[in-house]
């Protein structure tokens, strides 16, 4: 967190500009500097060091007064840390620790999620990561592990799922994977998981985790298998857990254009409209999406029939629903009986085209 400091030398030896209370600075949201506690957010104090020459101790509070972060430093302005440095949830507890030797990072770095597991954990050298680094989840199970080189992911990095298993592999050269390997696909490609908000909020969301066309075509396999699972799958628990992912990959793929799921009139009428008269109406639009995401996979992101981009969505639904039958044949849909209908006589595109 980078902070300006003004005038701070000012402050500490006898003009007291910001405060009425000596080695005091108050600031706003934006870490700014201001005058008066008033609109303040944060405020710092300032210490000489006891215990180590040419130092001060720096620590900075939460306007209540709980302290966000301490540092070691060797000059405020501008900051040179040099030793210990703890930033700190408003909890109180210790969010990371990190060791500085002259204004660069230099030692194992640790961060915790606010319910005091261990988030990762590495060595940094010079500001460079190196070494094995670990991820966790928030159940405190491991995310994944893997080594850094010059601050760039390299070799083998193991994904494990939140169950704790090891399910997927990657190999990576100078910070680029080169290879994926799904080592169990019972349950689909679900990459890992990471928090929003990791100091509000313990929801955790799906994160994937891949930058360049070359990547995503490594992934595109798995993204395949992927539609066409959850196209079969009937596991509504697993659907949950695979279906963020395939979206996430479909809407950020760089060589699909813009993948965007839109509200036609087809869907709002045959999907979203199906009520209460179907219990699986929320799973239904999203295999429509899923078709449209297929359609835009098979054609690289270039609608070539409009029609079919469309087709391919109800087709997708059609076929889940037929799913859903086997295991419930008392759940049906009167909307879906006639998709079905109509695509057993040869009629799905027809009916669809006049959308």
């Amino acid at each position: 967190m980078k902070r300006k400091i003004l005038f701070l030398f000012v402050v500490l030896f006898g003009t007291n500009v910001y405060s009425q209370e000596p080695n005091i600075i108050y600031y706003d949201a934006n870490w700014k500097v201001i005058q008066g506690k008033e609109n303040a957010s944060f405020y710092r104090k300032v210490e000489s060091d006891s215990s180590k020459k040419d130092h001060f101790l720096v620590k900075d509070f939460y306007i209540s007064g709980q302290i966000q972060m301490e540092s070691e430093m060797t000059s405020v302005d501008p900051e040179i840390m040099d030793g210990n440095t703890r930033y700190f949830f408003k909890s109180g507890k210790v969010m990371t620790f990190r060791k500085y030797v002259n204004g660069k990072e230099n030692g194992y770095y640790k961060q915790w999620y606010e319910n005091g597991q261990m988030m990762q954990e590495g060595l940094v050298q010079n500001n460079v990561l190196t070494g094995e680094w670990k991820d966790y989840y928030s159940n405190g199970k491991l995310r994944m592990v893997g080594m850094y080189s010059m601050g760039k992911k390299s070799g083998l990095w193991k994904i494990y799922g939140i169950a704790g298993k090891y399910y997927l592999k990657k190999e990576y050269k100078e910070g680029a994977m080169t290879a994926i390997e799904l080592l169990d696909a019972s349950e689909g490609l679900t990459e890992y998981y990471t928090e929003v908000d990791s100091a509000y909020s313990s929801k955790l969301v799906p994160y994937v985790d891949y930058k360049t066309k070359e990547e995503y075509k490594l992934v595109e396999p798995l993204i395949k298998d992927n539609l066409f699972f959850l196209q079969i799958s009937v596991d509504f628990n697993v659907n949950q857990l695979v279906y963020p992912y395939t979206m996430i990959w479909l809407t950020n793929c760089p060589y699909l254009g813009k993948f965007e799921v839109q509200a036609t009139k087809f869907m709002v009428e045959n999907t979203i409209g199906f009520g209460n008269e179907y219990k699986y109406a929320d799973l239904m639009s999203k295999m429509y999406m899923l078709g449209l995401g297929s359609y835009f996979l098979e054609n690289k992101g270039k609608i070539i029939d409009l029609n079919k981009y469309h087709q391919m969505g109800a087709e997708f639904m059609i076929n889940y629903y037929l799913q859903l039958k086997k295991i419930d044949a008392t759940q049906t849909s009167e909307k879906m009986e006639k998709l079905l209908a109509l695509q057993q006589k040869g009629k799905l595109a027809e009916y669809i085209k006049r959308y």
